[in-house]
């Protein structure tokens, strides 16, 4: 078998100096031990010699090939991403709802992206989304829920109702079943979440914007009172129960808290959430109509993305937060672009874009009273938008983790859609690197 590089090869310099090769198909990630650098470069510009004049040559050449750095001289990768993604948009063995039991919230966020009106789903929607599920149940292997809103624990009768339906069907039809919870975690109190475990919910976030004075001013109720002290109080009563459920804090950051969005983690140090929880900042991003107004407050990707989130990880490590840092291959990019997934709103109205939720104008069908979907022309841009049609996302080396980046805002044409490796990936794989003990060439997955 003859070989050549990947595509999809990157290599860089370490803080402390050492070598590391990272591929972004197979996630292989390695260390270069200094000795063995020369050798490591003569094979990857030479891979098919006949000899390699270092000892171990055959060792490394082997790790290389292991971790996919070096591939069969006929592989397409390109197709091979292509059929990956296919799989996985168009798969019918999984169902995905994200579901919206009310669209009203007991937050003013200035940011908010989503129209809040005071409407709550009806049992005539609630009945047809368990329609649909109870007809899918014959066909899909795995089912996944999200409860998201407004605020989806002002509704909460509605969550507790249809999550015990899901699990009986579920266990009925021996459905493997995954449930998130989307809230801003005011209403997030013992007497509710001692129930989440028995609704088979094993992921809840929750969004702290700063410490208390700045999440105060960011997210405070409808009335104006303070949330961040409740919030907490919160957390730290579902982290010190003995459940297993997955707890995400969210910091959504703009310029407005960028510079103190790192003391989160010193809120959460200091009240013995760290081991429990998983950080994860997000750009604010005027996206919508509805908050084009807080446009001129947004960061531009490349600071928020190759300065600010790169810090943020640096400390979160430092101080044993869990977070994600090290790029994985990207199947497919969201709800948007998959077969079987929709956002239910609480109409029953049917979109592929939790930021259309609520624009009846950009709703993609609708779920009638017998639990079946009806499809309107809109659904075909989200389905037939493919990243393989466009030469930038062709031609990057980004492609495997990034996918086009965000549908939504290509299939709007929005200037930037690409996501955040772009800007930082050779800071975050340092990241990775000296965060383990790595001293010889090492491949990971």
């Amino acid at each position: 078998m003859k070989l050549k590089q990947s595509r999809y090869n990157f290599f860089l310099r370490a803080e402390d100096g050492a070598h590391l090769a990272f591929n972004a198909i197979s996630g292989g990630f390695a260390k270069i031990r200094e000795v063995d650098y020369a050798a490591f470069q003569e094979i990857l510009q030479n891979p098919n010699a006949d000899k390699i004049s270092a000892k171990n040559g055959k060792e490394i050449k082997e790790a290389l090939t292991k971790g996919n750095f070096l591939i069969d001289e006929e592989t397409n990768e390109l197709d091979i991403l292509k059929a990956y993604n296919r799989i996985a948009r168009f798969s019918d063995t999984n169902l995905s709802l994200a579901i919206v039991p009310n669209m009203n919230c007991n937050f003013k966020c200035y940011y908010c992206y989503a129209e809040k009106e005071d409407k709550q789903m009806d049992d005539g929607t609630i009945n047809a989304i368990l329609k649909l599920v109870q007809h899918r149940s014959k066909n899909i292997r795995k089912l996944f829920i999200t409860w998201v809103g407004g605020e989806p624990l002002l509704a909460f009768d509605i969550v507790e109702f249809l999550s015990k339906a899901f699990l009986d069907i579920c266990h009925t039809n021996d459905i493997e079943y995954f449930s998130g919870l989307i809230t801003n975690g005011y209403l997030l109190v013992p007497t509710v979440f001692e129930q989440l475990p028995k609704l088979g919910i094993k992921y809840v976030q929750v969004t702290i914007d700063g410490p208390r004075d700045t999440h105060n001013l960011r997210r405070p109720l409808q009335n104006g009172s303070p949330t961040f002290d409740k919030i907490l109080e919160n957390l730290c009563a579902l982290t010190s129960n003995t459940n297993d459920i997955e707890v995400a804090v969210r910091i959504n950051i703009d310029k407005k808290n960028y510079e103190r969005a790192e003391e989160v983690i010193d809120v959460l140090v200091e009240k013995k959430l760290a081991q429990r929880i998983t950080v994860g900042p997000a750009m604010v991003d005027a996206v919508t109509p509805i908050c084009r107004n807080i446009e001129n407050l947004c960061l531009p990707s490349y600071l928020f993305y190759g300065d600010i989130l790169v810090r943020f990880a640096q400390k979160a490590m430092r101080e044993g937060l869990k977070m994600t840092i090290l790029p994985h291959l990207k199947l497919s990019n969201c709800m948007a672009d998959a077969l079987n997934a929709y956002i239910i709103g609480c109409d029953g109205l049917l979109y592929k874009c939790w930021n259309d939720v609520g624009v009846k104008s950009e709703s993609v069908g609708l779920l009638d009273n017998t639990g079946q979907i009806k499809l309107n022309h809109r659904v075909g841009a989200w389905l037939a938008w493919d990243p393989f049609e466009l030469k930038e996302c062709k031609d990057c080396k980004f492609l495997p983790l990034c996918l086009g980046g965000c549908p939504y805002k290509r299939i709007r044409n929005y200037s930037e859609a690409c996501v955040g490796w772009k800007y930082n990936l050779n800071k975050m794989l340092s990241l990775v690197y000296l965060s383990t003990a790595n001293s010889n060439i090492s491949i990971f997955y």
